[in-house]
């Protein structure tokens, strides 16, 4: 068990078989609280370290997911605070990174007696503490939106964080940037979680200044998703003018895009879409 591999828990985290092994135990009601304060003991002066690594990363996680908030609380202050932006932009930390947005940020179920100051974990679920973590990524919001690790970072923010006004910050970075980010591989993914998930107003601020440019984006390699994604609009009222001026865009230069390699997917989505009259 557990036990067998204490003294040595850094090596079996860095090996794929010894990582898996960690996460099972730490899953197993089986195992003793002690024995597994034993191994968090032993993790966290590697923690940071842990987390760029290909299979430490998933031990991490799972420490963030199965810990009690004393735990997590302490993982976060030895691993995370004040290397959030370096970690978002990791290929393996930042999965550690999203994984404490989904377990510890959108907490909505917590035990009111954990969450009472100097309780030991309460720290982390003060949205205060939270929002001081996030707000390392302040500056360099646009660099994570087009960075291959960092974009999914800032989709589980847009996802997960709520009242959404928490990542107002996130968001304002956003202004003046939606026609680069849709037409950027990872940035056109960022685009189609603020339509998921924002309020009306900031979802029709980006709509305008997409429409703007609605004839560059409609035959853009990546822009075109974003394009078919305001179509559907799934979460946005079909009636909306923005919605309305994309349609009409498309009407107007039907043929062409028609034959275009980007713009057909776009036609086509506005058939399957539209009502009788816009098709």
């Amino acid at each position: 068990g557990l036990r067998a591999i204490l003294g040595q828990v850094c090596e079996f985290a860095k090996d794929q078989h010894g990582s898996r092994f960690i996460q099972q135990q730490l899953e197993s009601a089986s195992v003793s609280d002690e024995d597994k304060q034993a191994l968090f003991d032993e993790v966290l002066p590697f923690a940071r370290m842990l987390c760029t690594d290909v299979f430490g990363n998933y031990v991490i996680q799972k420490l963030l997911a199965e810990g009690r908030p004393a735990q997590q609380e302490q993982l976060v202050a030895a691993a995370l605070e004040g290397n959030m932006l370096e970690l978002s932009k990791h290929m393996y930390a930042c999965r550690v990174i999203q994984k404490l947005i989904e377990k510890v940020f959108s907490a909505r179920d917590m035990d009111p007696a954990v969450l009472e100051p100097g309780t030991p974990g309460a720290k982390l679920y003060d949205p205060a503490y939270q929002d001081g973590l996030l707000r390392e990524l302040d500056g360099s919001i646009i660099e994570c939106v087009q960075d291959q690790n960092g974009n999914h970072v800032i989709q589980k923010c847009i996802e997960q964080v709520r009242p959404i006004s928490r990542i107002n910050f996130i968001l304002g970075a956003f202004k003046g940037n939606m026609v680069s980010m849709a037409m950027h591989p990872y940035g056109c993914r960022v685009a189609q979680r603020v339509m998921e998930n924002c309020d009306e107003k900031a979802v029709k601020e980006a709509l305008s200044e997409l429409i703007c440019k609605i004839d560059a984006l409609v035959v853009d390699q990546f822009a075109n998703y974003v394009v078919q994604h305001i179509i559907e609009a799934r979460h946005q009222p079909r009636d909306s003018a923005e919605r309305k001026l994309v349609l009409k865009a498309v009407r107007d230069n039907v043929l062409t895009y028609s034959t275009h390699k980007f713009a057909s997917n776009v036609v086509e989505k506005c058939l399957q879409f539209g009502d009788a009259t816009e098709r």
